[in-house]
Order: structure tokens, then C-alpha cells, then sequence
């Protein structure tokens, strides 16, 4: 079994702060032409959980049956995330 610390904490940590980099750079705008494959790379962080994910863990542990939980577990962790981070964000705003 892989070490499910670095894939429940550090996996979902990169994904978001690469979609966060993202987003500060205003790679967005180009998402505003509804490119399909923008959303799994850097615009929507439980789609990059798929990409992102697979590649971070398929480097780091090979490939076994434990990817697919992983996956999933890294998709709800993004998205748990991203909420908090869009509600503290919204309350910020001036």
C-alpha cells in the first residue's frame, strides 16, 4: 500500500496551488474559449485530479490498484479545498 499521507496531503496540495497559480497568472482568460482540454489541466481542480493525480502518483509509486481510490480520494480533497478557499475568498472581498 503506498503511503497515503503523500498522497492524501501532498497530491491535493500541489493540484491546488497549481490551479491557483494558474489563476493568478490569468491563464483563465483563455479558458473563456471552452477549450475542453484546459479544464483537466489547470481550470477546474477536481478534473486535474485525473491528470495531474494519475502522473504525480503513477511517478511516484507505479502502477497498482491503489490509483483509482487515490484518484477519487484527491478529487474530493480539491474540491473540499477549493470550497473553503472560494468561501473565504467571497468574504474577504471588499
Amino acid at each position: 500500500m503506498p503511503n497515503l499521507i503523500i498522497v492524501l496531503l501532498f497530491f491535493p496540495l500541489a493540484i491546488c496551488g497549481a490551479h491557483l497559480v494558474a489563476d493568478d497568472f490569468r491563464l483563465m482568460k483563455f479558458y473563456k474559449k471552452k477549450h475542453w482540454y484546459f479544464k483537466p489541466l489547470f481550470a477546474c481542480p477536481r478534473c486535474m485530479a485525473s491528470v495531474w493525480g494519475g502522473t504525480f502518483y503513477l511517478f511516484t509509486f507505479g502502477l497498482n490498484w491503489w490509483i483509482v481510490p487515490s484518484l477519487f480520494a484527491i478529487a474530493f480533497i480539491n474540491s473540499v479545498l477549493m470550497s473553503y478557499y472560494e468561501k473565504d475568498r467571497k468574504s474577504t472581498r471588499l
